[in-house]
């Protein structure tokens, strides 16, 4: 078997290729793959697989990038995330918020929207219920008809 250096993508794609193969490493789905016909076998045979291609690739490059690799794939971190939606500005989308400064805020804008002062027109067209629309909690509201905001009175 002919072994080469790995360019800079191939790296990141085998790193990915291990992050890939540490998640399937989790038998946090195991319960929930019982009820699905051949969920745990097929997931086992995903898991082998995946392992023995990795195996199987570090095998083609010379043993001091494949320690250098395996090194540097201890310490890593991964996050998921919502990727950036097409066509929409950096300032916008982007930036990660906590759940609970998320939660803070929230409450924080309904108790502005209690004590709303704005005609209905206006509420059509307030920038706090475009926000806590956007926002991925789920929030307390309440039917006022359509076209009108479901925050208004809470």
């Amino acid at each position: 078997m002919e072994q080469k250096r790995m360019n800079a993508s191939e790296q990141i794609a085998i790193k990915q290729l291990a992050i890939a193969l540490t998640i399937l490493q989790d038998h946090d789905l195991d319960k929930r793959l019982e009820g699905i016909k051949y969920g745990k076998r097929d997931m086992g045979n995903l898991r082998s697989t995946i392992q023995r291609v990795f195996e199987g690739l570090m095998a083609t490059v010379p043993l001091e990038q494949a320690l250098q690799l395996r090194k540097t794939m201890q310490t890593l971190r991964f996050s998921i995330g919502v990727p950036k939606p097409i066509n929409r500005r950096d300032d916008d989308y982007g930036m990660w918020v906590s759940m609970h400064a998320t939660n803070t805020l929230a409450n924080a804008a309904l108790e502005q929207c209690m004590l709303c002062e704005c005609n209905e027109n206006q509420r059509r067209r307030c920038e706090i219920r475009k926000a806590l629309d956007e926002l991925p909690i789920p929030l307390p509201t309440q039917e006022n008809g359509p076209g009108r905001c479901p925050y208004y009175g809470m």
